[in-house]
């Protein structure tokens, strides 16, 4: 119902806009059903192409009940809302995970270094990412930074605090970082470095992710 999208856009409170998710993103294979005698639910299937939608627009699909043969609607539960948060560097990436058994990063690499890996930059809104480094429990980096008319800056980065709170509760903290070595969102690469100790030693970790 896109005159949903209109509604919810109006609203001062809501800060993020959408604009209508495109048809050919998904099909809802049912739209008709009976709630039989006695019950209060029935099922309806929305199936979702995650490879057709940009993941730098705030899409929006509002599916609501438009009928109930007479019976009253609620204004509260009658749209759900299917959504996604634009971002203008979220999307798929290449990923090099390196790291290194000491503190400083000297010696070669340990066996658990990869290269060319995929990964993901998950928008939490339009100017925050997160995506997984690949140390014990794979902390997520959280990337933000300022959008000014297309044109980004001020890259700040921290690591989810949910995260760190886990691999602190098991005895690993990060000692130095997580640092932004590189940034640059024309060419899509970035590399972040931190060192962390897991209560016997220390690990030397740099993650690049690129285009």
């Amino acid at each position: 119902d896109p005159n949903i999208i209109t509604k919810y856009n109006a609203d001062p409170n809501n800060a993020v806009k959408f604009v209508l998710m495109p048809d050919s993103c998904y099909t809802l294979l049912t739209k008709a059903g009976t709630i039989k005698g006695g019950k209060n639910l029935d099922t309806f299937y929305l199936v979702v192409y995650p490879y057709k939608i940009d993941p730098t627009q705030n899409f929006m699909a509002p599916v609501t009940i438009l009928s109930a043969s007479g019976e009253p609607i609620s204004a509260n539960f009658g749209t759900i809302f299917f959504h996604t948060i634009g971002n203008p560097i979220a999307g798929a990436y290449n990923w090099d995970y390196t790291r290194y058994n000491t503190q400083d990063g000297s010696g070669p690499p340990a066996g658990s270094s990869f290269t060319g890996a995929p990964t993901t930059f998950l928008p939490d809104d339009p100017t925050t990412i997160e995506v997984r480094s690949a140390y014990y429990i794979g902390p997520h980096y959280v990337l933000t930074f300022t959008n000014t008319g297309g044109v980004l800056s001020n890259f700040a980065l921290a690591f989810n605090p949910t995260d760190l709170a886990t691999m602190k509760a098991a005895g690993v903290t990060i000692t130095d970082g997580p640092h932004i070595i590189k940034a640059d969102p024309v060419t899509g690469e970035y590399i972040f470095h931190y060192v962390a100790y897991n209560g016997s030693a220390y690990r030397y970790i740099i993650d690049r992710y690129y285009k």
